[in-house]
């Protein structure tokens, strides 16, 4: 027997061979490099809200927000993939098209994806005004502002415990 007919074979008798194959080559692709950055974030993050000084603040939150940024772009590719993989497989695969507890499943990934995405644009928003702000002298910084751009990263830390909860699921899923 060949390995066309070996998967052929296979796929008949095990209809989710193929979902689970293309499944774990997205998660490998993807997902542990998108936990090391979505650790890298938070860890950044929680250090922000830390920081003593002014320069600190300013520059963890510049550099933060850069962070923020990739992965925003990385999450957007990862769904994509990811997108595919369960697209392909609702197509292909009429055990979950039929489990309404793995629809679920799905589509409730689908809306923490899009809640951590929020949370992330909120912190670029929120962060993107105060240093436009501070950069065009139009605000002042004193202590309390201080304190105002250590607690930016709340949204950024919200969306990254959001992240690691929805992994988490997403591997039991799959």
């Amino acid at each position: 027997m060949n390995l066309a007919a070996y998967h052929a074979e296979s796929n008949r008798a095990m209809p989710n061979a193929s979902f689970h194959r293309s499944s774990a080559g997205v998660k490998q692709a993807h997902a542990d490099r998108l936990k090391r950055r979505v650790d890298e974030v938070y860890e950044m993050s929680v250090r922000l809200t830390s920081a003593n000084c002014r320069y600190q603040v300013l520059e963890t939150l510049k550099q933060l927000r850069e962070e923020a940024v990739e992965l925003a772009s990385e999450l957007s590719r990862h769904a994509a993939a990811e997108n595919q993989v369960w697209l392909m497989h609702l197509a292909h695969g009429p055990s979950l098209r039929q489990d309404a507890a793995g629809l679920r499943a799905i589509r409730d990934l689908e809306r923490e994806h899009v809640l951590a995405l929020d949370f992330i644009g909120t912190f670029l928003e929120q962060s993107d005004l105060e240093l436009y702000l501070l950069d065009s002298g139009k605000a002042g910084h004193d202590y309390a502002k201080n304190e105002r751009l250590k607690h930016l990263s709340d949204n950024l830390t919200q969306a990254c415990l959001i992240l690691k909860a929805r992994f988490s699921e997403e591997e039991a899923l799959v």
